[in-house]
């Protein structure tokens, strides 16, 4: 899907493009800029950090210069266009989906319609252009979309067919954020409200008690290090367990370290029954779970529960699904290059990336305590060694201006590919949390 649209963009280069002045610089790259965009999403949580949905945009660096119209408008299709083939499959588990586009592209989704329309807010940023007309936002709302805005438009008519208004919290101080908040109460009191750029859990603290429905950011892998702090008895107890698994211990020793256990067996089992586990049939045992899955598949799902092990942290499943993204990223990408051993490697590696922002515990403390293949190891504490730029890909694939095209050749990826794992991993992992 990426490359077709691609194709037609280099097929029909746009009329109105900027001619070469003194004051433009073209990229050296035989690849126009708008085609670097990553396609990311984000989580949507509630003012209790429940997960409550995601925001899907196509992120884009930068540019030396400036997007024009028929550019910006083709990559709001692509992610219209991926949402609605990934969405019409099943699968996913949101209440609500976010479509950040560009208000040029207010025609496109009556052209590529999303499955559950009522689910879907379309968020249209108000930065570099005014909104739709409302005839166009009419239109929208009668296909059953809902209707959101970056930003505060002055048109008294167009405020009232928003249902969402979303405040990037990163230039505000608090006098300001509340300031804007009295405002939004005032003039949008039917809309619900969402800060977005909260990457620090301080200022998820602030937020929270500013009338925000709704929060988006990196805050849930910023809550602090507690160097003193412990591993209680259940993470013990499955570190134990990954560690007879890796070693190909007998499936009856590894049984018994899970089986003490009730709700570690009982989460295991569900999960292994899950659809994203791939089993032809269903299984009723632990005993028989561990013997149908063998060592290797048996390690993937063992990593997937230090996410799972307590469910009074409100952020578990937020910080569960992060962390089955980045690993089924890395499995399709470095699998498929490396090899499936190396991509199994790198699922893990993937996961245990995520183990700090879980357990808030430094990275190194826990890895000592994991029996891990040295590549492995390298990677989670430096980045670096074989397994370090796919790990490092893989990260700037989801935060900063994303990766370059050094990295990208390093590992043997273009921005198509890497876009399409990223999608099919988000999803997979949605299956899994559905389970």
């Amino acid at each position: 899907m990426f490359d077709k649209l691609l194709q037609r963009l280099r097929k029909n280069p746009s009329p109105d493009e900027a001619p070469e002045g003194p004051d433009t610089v073209v990229p050296q790259s035989h690849e126009p800029d708008w085609e670097r965009g990553i396609l990311r999403r984000r989580p949507l949580v509630d003012a209790q950090l429940k997960l409550v949905g995601h925001e899907y945009h196509l992120h884009q660096p930068l540019t030396r210069v400036a997007p024009v119209a028929r550019s910006v408008r083709l990559c709001d299709e692509i992610v219209l266009r991926e949402l609605a083939e990934r969405m019409g499959r099943g699968g996913t588990r949101e209440a609500l989906t976010l479509v950040s586009l560009s208000p040029l592209s207010a025609d496109l989704p009556l052209l590529h319609p999303l499955p559950n329309a009522e689910q879907v807010v379309l968020l249209f940023g108000l930065a570099h252009h005014p909104p739709p007309e409302a005839t166009a936002l009419q239109a929208l709302r009668a296909a059953g979309y809902l209707i959101g805005f970056e930003g505060l438009p002055r048109d008294v008519a167009i405020i009232e067919l928003a249902d969402y208004l979303r405040v990037p919290i990163r230039e505000l101080d608090l006098a300001q954020l509340s300031q804007r908040v009295n405002v939004l109460m005032r003039v949008a009191p039917h809309c619900r409200r969402i800060a977005s750029q909260v990457d620090q859990f301080e200022e998820y603290l602030a937020v929270s008690e500013m009338q925000f429905e709704l929060v988006q950011g990196l805050f849930y892998e910023a809550r602090g290090i507690d160097s003193h702090a412990e591993l209680d008895a259940g993470y013990l107890r499955l570190i134990e367990a990954l560690n007879l698994t890796r070693a190909g211990a007998e499936f009856e020793q590894i049984a018994e370290v899970i089986r003490v256990d009730p709700l570690l067996s009982f989460k295991l089992l569900r999960y292994v029954n899950s659809a994203a586990s791939g089993l032809a049939r269903k299984v009723d045992s632990l005993q028989q779970a561990i013997t149908v899955l063998g060592h290797r598949p048996l390690y993937r799902w063992l990593s997937l529960l230090m996410f799972s092990l307590d469910d009074s942290d409100p952020l578990q499943d937020t910080l569960l699904e992060a962390a089955l993204t980045r690993a089924r990223t890395l499995e399709l990408l470095g699998g498929e290059r490396l090899g499936k051993i190396e991509g199994e490697q790198l699922f893990s590696a993937g996961m245990f990336s995520y183990l700090e922002a879980l357990l808030r515990l430094p990275l190194w403390s826990i890895v000592a305590r994991i029996e891990l293949p040295e590549e492995m190891r390298i990677a989670l504490l430096s980045r670096e060694g074989r397994f370090g730029p796919w790990l490092r890909l893989a990260i700037l694939a989801e935060e900063g201006d994303g990766p370059d095209d050094v990295l990208l050749a390093e590992c043997g990826v273009s921005y198509a590919q890497l876009n399409r794992a990223l999608l099919e991993a988000q999803f997979w992992a949605g299956e899994v949390l559905a389970a």
